[in-house]
This record gives C-alpha cells, structure tokens and sequence, in this order.
C-alpha cells in the first residue's frame, strides 16, 4: 500500500517548506529545500536533497548544505559555474539580527558543498533569498529587502563580488516580500514574488507582474495578477539551465 504521494515530492521525516536551488545538471533535476533533519517543525534550517530524472520519481539524498554553528540555512537559488565546472549555491544566512547572503560550492555534481563564505551583507535584519541566473556575460542576484517592500537587483562578474543595480517595489503589493524569481519567457520578463499573508483565497500566497529587464531595472507593463488561486501555493521559483521554464513552489 502506498503511504506517500508519487507525484509530489515528500521528505521521508521531518519539516520541509520552501523550495531551493533548482537546477537541471548531469542528467538530473536537483530539488534542494528548506528542511529540519531534526524534527517534524520548522527549526535547525538546512538545505535537504532530492534528484528526478522526470520530476515525478524522486531519490531523496543526504542533506547537501546542514545548518552552521553560527547561522541557519535560508533559502536561495544554484547556477552552473562552467567556467570553474561546479554549482555555485546561494542561500541566506540567518541569525538573530541579521540575514545576508553566502555562496557555497560543490565540485561532485551537486550532492556536498564546500568553500562556504559571505558574499553580500547590506547589515539588514531582513534580506534574503536571492535567485541568480546568468544575464548575458555576468550574474545577476535578485533578492528582497521584506520589511521595506523592496526587491532588490544586484551584478557580478565572479558570483563572489556583488554590485547593487536598482530597487523595485510591487504595485499594490504593501505586505511580507520573500522568495522572487525573475526570467525572460516568450521575450517578456516575468517576476515572482511571494506573500505572506496574501493568498487569493486567504493564507500565504503568489503573484507576478509582466514587464521589462534592460540589465539593470525591471519596469512594470501590467497589472499584478495572482499565479495561484488557492491558499498554499508559496515560495515558487523556476529551475535553472532547463530548455522549459518549470517553476516548482511549496505546498504550505
């Protein structure tokens, strides 16, 4: 008798919630996520690790990125480093009074990562989870600054050194930011950004805004709409280097 569900991806113990560091790499699409390898509660932060050849069939693997002496392990994005052949990992570093942003590298394809160090510190309670995506010849990092209904676009050339780029705030949008995503699909650039509370339909929630992104700013050009009608679709973000946009997002 099954006991599990097949089409969604489930730890076999404990706490899970927002998805992490998609990436399609070696044959695989990589799931980190937000995962308590303690207890069945939100608490001890690290990146769990499943991998789907299909995104239907999942093999859960030991915990890539555990929990630090000194911060917990918040949510964040992966890219291809071809030009060092690693993944380099981007999550937020959490501890009372303050999130910044820290890169970690894994060399064996995605399962351990190593090197771990800040990158981005602007000496802020609430700043974090940061998506990287390659955008021409560099990197960009998008990431929200919560409490000021801000998100945030910075630039780099190492994905070690970040230089801050604009500021955006989403229309109507007056309530908790986490969890962005910006791509290009179709030639319009599209804009996650999640809320908490915010949901259509009460609870956490999702919305997005079509627009333009010259490099530098992201301009509007159309009205905020919901990706989501129910009240538990949270945290989506998109995978990257996949030849399809595929978001996956965490049923709260």
């Amino acid at each position: 008798m099954r006991t599990r569900p097949t089409k969604h991806f489930t730890p076999k113990n404990n706490w899970i919630n927002d998805p992490n560091g998609l990436i399609y790499h070696g044959g695989y699409y990589h799931l980190y996520f937000q995962h308590n390898p303690l207890e069945n509660k939100w608490g001890h932060m690290s990146w769990g690790h499943a991998r789907s050849k299909d995104l239907s069939n999942w093999e859960e693997l030991p915990v890539a990125i555990p929990e630090q002496a000194d911060h917990m392990i918040f949510s964040g994005s992966a890219v291809f480093d071809a030009a060092n052949n690693r993944i380099a990992a981007f999550y937020t570093a959490h501890k009372a009074g303050n999130q910044s942003q820290w890169a970690a590298f894994s060399y064996d394809g995605g399962s351990t990562y190593q090197d771990l160090q800040q990158v981005l510190d602007l000496n802020l309670e609430e700043f974090r989870d940061p998506k990287v995506f390659k955008y021409q010849d560099h990197w960009i990092m998008v990431a929200v600054k919560s409490p000021q209904h801000l998100i945030s676009f910075f630039k780099s050339s190492d994905l070690i050194n970040w230089e801050h780029l604009s500021d955006y705030r989403m229309p109507t949008v007056e309530i908790l930011y986490e969890c962005p995503d910006l791509f290009e699909l179709d030639g319009t650039w599209v804009l996650f950004l999640s809320t908490n509370p915010g949901g259509r339909s009460g609870g956490s929630g999702m919305q997005y805004v079509l627009g333009n992104f010259d490099g530098q700013t992201f301009n509007e050009s159309t009205e905020v709409r919901y990706l989501d009608y129910g009240p538990d679709y949270y945290a989506a973000v998109t995978f990257n280097d996949t030849q399809e946009r595929i978001s996956m997002a965490w049923m709260n």
